[in-house]
């Protein structure tokens, strides 16, 4: 009759003991490289967030000068309506030319909008950090609207003014340019201080909002 083997239970214990290791070791180094894989990530969006938002910080800067130049201009002519100074042969002149600036602004939203809508952005770990972004580029909106009201307005008012009360080939001439009589121009002109003001109050805010932004992200990365 044959003896049955006899079970070394030790042996086997050790034996478990070492497949257990073995596999949290190997879920262990998978999750590291995830992770790892994740942080990655997230920071080529971060740096990709950080170049877009310089880009549009340069951008804004140019409007914010442009926007501030255009003021001054009209806060130059506006004295003409309050006083007999030098240059008022000019007022039409200085107001008509700046009409044909437009201002566009295009912001640097891909890195944003790919966030978004690959699920990715739960790869950014500071809940203050994505709430200001979200919020950051949602204001753009604010922008785009103040200038494409500013546009339309040159349109419909201050291009169709001039059509209807302006002899073009006089624009440079002092005779026949009594715009300053006008009680229409000068609504236009104040009309364009109260957009042109607002305008620059958005873009601003929006300066301000890239700075903090990009100093937070430089903290993350």
């Amino acid at each position: 009759m044959s003896k049955k083997p006899i079970l070394d239970w030790r042996y086997a214990i050790g034996e478990i003991i070492i497949v257990i290791i073995s596999i949290s070791i190997a879920f262990g180094l998978n999750n590291w490289a995830s992770a790892r894989k994740d942080r990655q990530k997230a920071e080529q969006y971060l740096e990709n967030l950080q170049e877009d938002l310089l880009s549009d910080r340069a951008a804004l800067q140019t409007i914010d000068l442009r926007l501030d130049t255009a003021l001054q201009q009209h806060w130059g002519i506006s004295r003409h309506f309050f006083a007999t100074i030098p240059g008022r042969d000019t007022v039409a002149f200085a107001f008509f030319k700046q009409l044909n600036r437009p201002y566009d602004f295009f912001p640097h939203n891909a890195t944003f909008e790919s966030l978004r809508y690959s699920g990715d952005f739960e790869l950014i770990k500071g809940i203050d950090l994505k709430n200001k972004i979200v919020e950051h580029y949602g204001k753009y909106a604010v922008i785009e609207k103040n200038l494409s009201t500013y546009e339309r307005t040159q349109f419909d008012y201050s291009f169709r003014f001039f059509h209807e009360n302006l002899d073009y080939s006089k624009l440079q001439q002092t005779k026949g340019l009594d715009m300053l009589k006008n009680p229409k121009f000068s609504n236009l002109v104040f009309s364009n201080i109260g957009l042109l003001g607002r305008m620059q109050d958005g873009v601003q805010a929006s300066i301000q909002r890239c700075d903090s932004l990009i100093h937070q992200i430089k903290l993350e990365l």
